[in-house]
């Protein structure tokens, strides 16, 4: 078990409380130390340094960075999701939309419902 250190911005004690206060309840947190000598999050147990990361960001609105005990940030690859994509039909000449989502309900349901009952005043 490795610790997870994050550097951020701790003013005062009240900083460092507030901080304490969010992260302690975070699944697989064990005990949580929050210097503002040195400005850095000491956070043992089993919990993930990114999810620490973000609510520590959330609740202090100040950036966090990663010192030790949580690896380089996965990026998403804007290429491997537009590869998965299947290729235009080639040919007719009009645009190819893949992925519409229609907000409406379907087509039928506006003919097969019957039109509302009119009532004469009297």
């Amino acid at each position: 078990m490795v610790p997870v250190i994050l550097r951020t911005e701790v003013h005062c004690l009240g900083c460092a409380r507030k901080i304490r206060k969010a992260v302690k309840n975070l699944y697989g947190v064990e005990n949580v130390w929050a210097s503002p000598d040195t400005g850095l999050v000491v956070v043992a147990g089993s919990a993930d340094a990114f999810a620490l990361k973000r609510l520590i960001e959330s609740k202090t609105r100040r950036e966090v960075t990663i010192v030790s005990g949580g690896e380089e940030e996965p990026q998403p690859d804007v290429w491997q999701w537009q590869q998965a994509l299947p290729p235009p039909p080639q040919g007719n000449g009009y645009p190819y939309y893949s992925h519409i989502v229609h907000s409406a309900p379907p087509q039928h349901y506006y003919v097969a419902a019957p039109p509302p009952p009119v009532y004469p005043y009297v």
